[in-house]
């Protein structure tokens, strides 16, 4: 399902549900609100079900309710409550998150071409609360993140009851919650949102009743090494029909041409991660299996029809994708191993997890109980660690970029461009005078464009008598090449030509629509090339290939400067084609090589030289004024 290139949060503690309807459905027409994390001091299971009931549009999700344990109870003493509320078309892309608490809850989003999103709504004790009960949430908070900080991208919502600073806003009361909630930040690199520079509205999204102090509690919290992922982010101003003494909060997540799908989906799009199938000598079990898959499958005859060509390729590409399925690893998210996760500290951090396993499975019990202690020791080792190793990576980098502009600026330049933060995604595309603005129509524009550039002439004209000719010899030729193509060895296609050119192969390229990558090719094992070499002679032979040779998917590359990046002309179109098509245009380029001859003077087929070269040494030996007009021509 495609979405559009915006996401848009609402964090909000509406206070009363049965109350704050009004206004919380004005919030979600008005901003069209995506995804909304709602607090509530009392949130009870029959409120949820109001919930569900007052826009057919939206659907409560993963709710926890101060009365879920008490589903009797007339009074519930227990404050919290928290739920998430998602538009009804993405509902069926988001998974709950299983949290035992009833101040935190979470929901991932599923996504094909990006990390997937963990969202966590939270409502931290208030400060009339004992501050160990705050300190203990954000513990929890804090093992809640480093869980899945290391699958994908995490967003934290909600009402975390201490003040925060940012650019926006300096806090110079530094309490225990501050002091304590800064440290959570500090060590996991988290920012605010709306206390950022591009942030808008107020700084304080909590005013309290008969004009007390104005505070900002309330966050949307994510990691600085995202922040490039933010369009914006505001605090809403007071509104008649608000009444909570809370503020909600908006903003807007750059998706980068994000596609949401189910699991099956994401699946199926996964790549191979080829260095763990070296790691753990899986290249052979691929091989083998690749030869068991491919060793019922029959070889047409020569002179087969194209329908039996398309069948014979089709169990070829399905063969390989079987045996990787069963033999092959698959590449994960893991951004949490940055340069600074060492071996060591990944070791602190699973024994960490491991302990916490085990306090957890004892009911929690704290004080100086001996698994508490050892839990809390093994946290702090690790904290301890990642923090040296940070520093070290850090100091390391700083050492290396300081070098760098002494020895060699280049490397300096391009570790920096390298590591700059840059909004890539594409919000806007100008097709024909007509402004395309939500992915869908994205999407459709850039057909659009494609087609009009690849577009075949249509209008019906007489054949001329050089295009007759040209058909008969074409004619002519396919029957005397059918004739002579096996008793002639420069023409037929071996199994040696096929392991040549797999073994120039370059490693880390891009696949085709069939998700089939050289790697696959190269360690296909002898099975497969004696089948590709089968199949390329069958093209050969009946001057057909395959249709989905001809299928690709065309990736829009920017031509860099200063060129408008709403225009499609600004984009280079690169066409991702299978790869077996490719091996057989790399055969045949080659024996075609063979045939070449050219004359010395023609510079259309020599590397490096042109034939702007070649004019200028021409007139520069003659002693000729000469003057070059170079025209950009963009398309015809």
């Amino acid at each position: 399902m495609n979405m559009s290139s915006k996401l848009t949060f609402m964090s909000w503690n509406c206070r009363g549900i049965m109350s704050s309807v009004p206004y919380l459905v004005e919030c979600l027409k008005n901003h069209d609100v995506d995804i909304c994390a709602l607090q509530e001091h009392w949130l009870r299971r029959h409120c949820v079900n109001v919930l569900e009931s007052i826009d057919s549009t939206y659907s409560s999700v993963n709710p926890k309710c101060v009365d879920d344990s008490y589903p009797e109870a007339f009074k519930i003493r227990m404050e919290g409550g928290v739920t998430f509320i998602v538009k009804s078309s993405i509902v069926k892309y988001v998974e709950s998150i299983d949290i035992e608490d009833t101040r935190i809850t979470g929901i991932e989003i599923h996504t094909i071409h990006s990390e997937n999103i963990y969202c966590f709504c939270v409502y931290l004790p208030a400060s009339s609360k004992p501050f160990e009960h705050f300190r203990i949430y954000v513990e929890r908070l804090y093992d809640i993140y480093m869980i899945y900080s290391q699958l994908g991208t995490v967003i934290i919502l909600g009402d975390i009851n201490a003040k925060v600073n940012g650019p926006r806003s300096f806090n110079s009361v530094r309490d225990k919650r501050s002091v304590t909630f800064a440290k959570f930040l500090d060590e996991l690199r988290l920012v605010s949102l709306h206390l950022q520079s591009f942030g808008e509205g107020n700084t304080f999204t909590f005013q309290s009743y008969e004009s007390g102090p104005s505070t900002a509690i309330d966050h949307i919290l994510i990691s600085k090494d995202n922040i490039s992922l933010i369009d914006s982010a505001r605090v809403l101003d007071d509104h008649s029909f608000n009444v909570s003494d809370h503020h909600p909060i908006i903003a807007k997540l750059i998706l980068d041409n994000t596609v949401i799908a189910d699991t099956e989906t994401i699946i199926k799009q996964s790549k191979v991660s080829w260095n763990k199938a070296r790691e753990k000598n899986n290249l052979e079990d691929f091989s083998f299996a690749t030869s068991q898959h491919l060793w019922g499958v029959e070889i047409p005859s020569l002179g087969c029809s194209n329908c039996d060509i398309e069948c014979y390729y089709s169990n070829i590409v399905d063969a390989i994708q079987q045996a990787e399925t069963e033999t092959l690893p698959h590449k994960t998210f893991v951004k949490y191993l940055k340069p600074y996760w060492t071996h060591h500290v990944n070791a602190l951090h699973e024994n960490m997890a491991s302990k916490r396993q085990q306090w957890i499975s004892c009911n929690r019990p704290r004080g100086e109980h001996v698994i508490f202690q050892e839990y809390k020791s093994a946290k702090r080792n690790f904290r301890r660690e990642l923090r040296n190793a940070y520093q070290k990576h850090m100091q390391e980098t700083y050492d290396s970029l300081e070098k760098d502009f002494d020895i060699d600026q280049k490397r300096l330049w391009s570790f920096l461009n390298k590591n700059k933060k840059s909004k890539s995604c594409l919000s806007r595309l100008i097709v024909n005078g007509r402004q395309c603005s939500t992915q869908d129509d994205i999407l459709d524009g850039w057909a659009e464009h494609f087609e009009s550039i690849f577009k075949q002439n249509t209008e019906s004209e007489p054949v001329s008598d050089k295009e007759r000719a040209i058909t008969k010899t074409v004619e002519v030729a396919h029957k005397d090449f059918r004739g002579t193509f096996y008793n002639n060895t420069k023409l037929n296609i071996t199994v040696n030509e096929v392991e040549k050119v797999l073994k120039c192969l370059k490693n880390n390229k891009a696949s085709g629509l069939d998700n089939i990558e050289y790697e696959h090719l190269k360690y296909g094992g002898n099975s497969l090339r004696n089948h590709m070499t089968k199949l390329f002679n069958l093209v050969c032979y009946n001057f057909y290939s395959p249709k989905s040779w001809k299928s690709s998917l065309i990736v829009p590359l920017f031509k860099g400067g200063k060129k408008c990046k709403s225009d499609p002309n600004s984009y280079r179109g690169i066409s991702l084609a299978p790869c077996i098509g490719k091996v057989f245009d790399k055969i045949i380029d080659l024996k075609l090589e063979l045939k070449k001859t050219t004359n010395a003077f023609q510079t259309h087929s020599k590397r490096h030289i042109s034939s702007v070269y070649r004019v200028y040494i021409h007139h520069s030996i003659s002693m000729n004024p000469f003057i070059t007009i170079l025209k950009d021509l963009e398309k015809l």
